[in-house]
């Protein structure tokens, strides 16, 4: 779980970190130049969707229901490790918001 958890949040803040200030201007990352105007912030992005998917296909591909269920507790689990940090800058919620996202989507729930 704590290594989940570790890997999980080493590379949301490796996303979040490569952002600079000048992405956010003008909402660039929302216009039609987004990739090239904000790229970090859409590799970010990317990246959380991506994470959201796998832990998604994770669950849904067990064998049987009792399976999916020791799965979705893992990633329970998970999320409540995230929340317990030791760093200075507290819970890392942006993996928070990544696993709970994927365990509130309905092919999961």
């Amino acid at each position: 779980i704590k290594r989940i958890a570790a890997e999980l949040s080493s590379l949301s803040c490796k996303n979040l970190t490569a952002v600079s200030i000048e992405e956010f201007y003008n909402k660039a990352w929302s216009g039609a130049k987004s990739h090239e105007l904000s790229p970090n912030i859409m590799f970010s992005i990317k990246t959380t969707n991506d994470l959201v998917n796998f832990i998604q296909e994770v669950i849904v591909s067990a064998n049987d229901i009792q399976e999916a269920k020791r799965l979705y507790e893992l990633f329970v689990s998970v999320a409540a490790e995230l929340c317990r940090s030791k760093s200075l800058s507290g819970p890392d919620m942006a993996s928070v918001f990544i696993v709970m996202g994927a365990l509130n989507c309905s092919k999961v729930d």
